[in-house]
């Protein structure tokens, strides 16, 4: 049974500047990505990855050729309708001075639950949880007082919290280690898999697994397929992809295993951790207050010899 279609460029050349005005920004794009597939768009810094984001959410519209969202033009869409499909992650968002569930929350109702999902899901309840007032914790203006994984992780727990239609990551975890990212991406997954996933990346681990992989070079789609058919069939992800993983085993290490359902932890995993992990809290609760009590203990006794000793000095001197 065959998906609807959830993004489709038809043919889509696109200039800043105005048509006739010199190289276009894009040039004849053409691609579809069902409902619930993972786009991962890969190239060097002006090779047009946001130019393919500003037109999906028009931003701006096509000079030739058409954008579609679940089957429908984009420039027919009540700007209002289309902007409520979308949740968005830029890399440069920000935090602002509040509180964490303040911040998640951007002034929707949020439950409790819907509030602990996407921390959960966006990986974040792990710093989350260390934190002395949790969720309820103050962050700084710009989320100072975070790392920059942090900040990014709860920058997604924001997008995530809206449920929405098509999300967009835009070099979103760049701050994050090549094991967290992968965990990340299974996280949204199992939240939201319904949802279309568009992933804007300069890391060729955080696309990888994606169902289809754009590489973008001067405006131009020089590469379109999976991640094994790209390092066959495209000179320039190969020589990415090479070249990233001759910096770090890491990435194969963390990532190799996302394809074909053969995740290194699985949702039973990582509940089982999260047990634990609140298993380990209450006991070391219980070891600290047995250590007092025992502490206590000792108090009486040292007490109580002092004050036998006394009892006998006094005896001794009558």
């Amino acid at each position: 049974m065959s998906r609807e279609a959830a993004i489709t460029f038809e043919h889509v050349t696109f200039s800043y500047r105005g048509m006739g005005h010199g190289k276009p920004n894009l040039s004849d794009l053409h691609f579809t990505i069902q409902k619930g597939e993972t786009l991962g768009i890969i190239g060097e810094i002006g090779s047009g990855k946001t130019t393919v984001l500003n037109l999906l959410m028009r931003l701006y519209d096509a000079d030739q050729g058409r954008v579609l969202v679940d089957g429908r033009d984009v420039r027919e869409y009540p700007r209002a309708e289309l902007k409520e499909k979308f949740g968005v992650v830029f890399q440069n968002d920000t935090l602002f001075e509040g509180t964490i569930a303040e911040n998640v929350s951007l002034g929707r109702e949020l439950t409790g639950e819907q509030l602990q999902e996407a921390l959960f899901y966006a990986r974040a309840s792990e710093f989350v949880e260390r934190r002395e007032e949790k969720e309820s914790e103050s962050l700084n203006i710009k989320g100072a007082n975070l790392s920059g994984g942090q900040k990014q992780r709860l920058l997604i727990a924001r997008a995530l919290a809206a449920r929405p239609d098509i999300l967009i990551l835009d070099d979103s975890s760049s701050a994050l280690d090549y094991r967290t990212d992968a965990e990340l991406r299974r996280g949204i997954r199992e939240f939201l898999p319904d949802t279309t996933l568009v992933i804007v990346a300069q890391r060729v681990s955080s696309v990888r697994s994606a169902d289809h992989i754009l590489v973008l070079e001067d405006g131009r789609a020089i590469g379109y397929g999976t991640h094994q058919e790209l390092l066959k069939n495209c000179p320039v992800y190969r020589e990415i992809s090479q070249s990233q993983m001759g910096e770090t085993g890491e990435d194969e290490q963390a990532v190799g295993k996302e394809k074909a359902g053969e995740d290194e932890r699985s949702v039973g995993e990582e509940e089982a951790e999260a047990n634990e992990w609140a298993g380990e809290k209450e006991k070391n609760g219980a070891n600290e207050r047995a250590s007092e009590k025992e502490e206590a203990g000792e108090d009486e006794r040292i007490v109580g010899k002092e004050e036998t000793g006394e009892d006998r000095e006094v005896s001794g001197n009558a």
